[in-house]
Formats: C-alpha cells, sequence, structure tokens
C-alpha cells in the first residue's frame, strides 16, 4: 500500500511541476498571489448552524446535526479562456470553519475559478486514509468519511432530523452520505469579482446554501442513501449540492 502511496505522491508532484512550470517568457503570468476561499454558510436567508431548526421547501421543520463536505481540485482561469490553473489541494469543509488556503496561484489566472465537490475518481480508488496522518483532510475522520467496504470515501455526509408532528420535536432521522465516482461533481464556474495584485491574497467569498442541497427533496418519504442505497436520491443531492454554490 505503501508504494502505491509513494507512486501516487510522486505524480501528484510532477503534475503540480508540469501545471505551475514557468518559461521566461511567461513572466508576467507566473506572479503569485496566496487564494483564499472563504466560505459563508446560509438556510436561505438565514445564517446556517448545526442544531438550528430550519423550514424546507416542503414545508417541514428539519435540523442538521452533522455536515460534512470534501471539496477539491480548485482550477483558475484567465479573463480569456485560454489557461487554466489547477491547485491539487483537497478540503473538509465543516460548518465551524470558513477560510480554506488554495496555495499560491499565478494571479492572472484568477479570473474565473471552479472547484470539484467530492474526491476525484483516481483518488478516491488508490488512496488510503490509514497512509495519512489524522490532522489531513484525506486521513482517518470521526465521524467516519471513508468506505472500507467499497473503497472510496464519502463525499458529503448530511445528517439530522424532522419534525414530523410539528410539535417542535425533531424525532425522524435523515441520513445523506453521498459518494462513488459517479456522484462527483463540478460547482459552475464563478467570476472572481476582484483581483489582487501579485504581493496580495485574493479572498474569493462563497455562499454554500443548504436550503438548495434538499431543495425537492421529499425528507419524510426520502429519508435515507448511502449512494449505494436509493442511488437516485443520492444523484439528486449530488446535482442540488453541485448548484448550492454562489460567489458574492
Amino acid at each position: 500500500m505503501n508504494s502505491v502511496f509513494f507512486k501516487l505522491v510522486g505524480a501528484i508532484t510532477i503534475s503540480v511541476l508540469l501545471i505551475f512550470g514557468c518559461k521566461p517568457d511567461e513572466e508576467p503570468k507566473c506572479k503569485r498571489s496566496n487564494v483564499y476561499l472563504n466560505f459563508k454558510y446560509k438556510f436561505g436567508d438565514s445564517d446556517f448552524a448545526l442544531e438550528t431548526p430550519y423550514t424546507n421547501s416542503q414545508g417541514e421543520s428539519i435540523m442538521f446535526t452533522r455536515s460534512d463536505v470534501y471539496f477539491s481540485n480548485f482550477k483558475a482561469q484567465d479573463k480569456n479562456g485560454g489557461g487554466i490553473e489547477t491547485a491539487k489541494i483537497y478540503h473538509l469543509m465543516l460548518p465551524g470553519q470558513t477560510r480554506y488556503s488554495m496555495g499560491a496561484i499565478a494571479t492572472n489566472y484568477v479570473d474565473h475559478c471552479m472547484f470539484g465537490i467530492g474526491i476525484d475518481s483516481v483518488t478516491n480508488k488508490t488512496v488510503d486514509p490509514n497512509t495519512y496522518p489524522l490532522d489531513h483532510p484525506l486521513g482517518n475522520k470521526s465521524p467516519n468519511m471513508y468506505w472500507g467496504w467499497n473503497q472510496g470515501y464519502i463525499f458529503a455526509a448530511l445528517d439530522g432530523y424532522i419534525d414530523t408532528a410539528g410539535n417542535g420535536n425533531h424525532d425522524f432521522k435523515f441520513t445523506y452520505h453521498i459518494g462513488l465516482n459517479e456522484l462527483y461533481r463540478l460547482s459552475k464556474s464563478f467570476k472572481v469579482a476582484k483581483i489582487a495584485d501579485a504581493s496580495s491574497n485574493i479572498d474569493i467569498n462563497i455562499t454554500l446554501d443548504y436550503a438548495k442541497i434538499v431543495d425537492g427533496v421529499h425528507m419524510q418519504t426520502e429519508p435515507s442513501t448511502h449512494s449505494f442505497s436509493d442511488f437516485e436520491l443520492a444523484k439528486k443531492l449530488a446535482d442540488n449540492l453541485s448548484g448550492a454554490f454562489t460567489v458574492e
């Protein structure tokens, strides 16, 4: 397993050098800025927090108790659409954390951006979380974000409860665990509103709206998917999640 891991690390290192390498005549594009994604979490017009009740599009009172979402492979593109720079990064997005580093990106490329939601297929099926330290995004997590029986990561884990009687008692559990290579998604391409100079950070402010994730889901009759079970529900949630991000 270690030999597979070191081969993968080597491949990633080589690809980063190829992507980020600069020729002398491309020096203007080699000026770099540290890029950060700053996330704001909402449920419709309300700020989002775990253990807080919200009303979904079906008129149900729901409350999330867990929200773990992987995003990866940040891509930046220049204003002419002629260049793409990829940062092969992995982050586990948690509601208590809002700022994530994408690394140093060529400033001229940061006009549009997008990112993967989940873990790309190569990494998903070849990387063992045991080869990473616990504090690495791809390391073992508690609660678990890896299916040992399926040899793949859980891209998004969204758990909580529904108030079925309308009496303030959230008594009915929902469990939405999205994985499988077929459910890896890309965000839409975002126009970056402001570009910093090469010596400053570039901050991209993005909102994740949880109301959009569960929009159109009948949560009392569609309360659970582990992707293999009720694949169509998992697909609906994956599609909703990819459309739930907007840039400010």
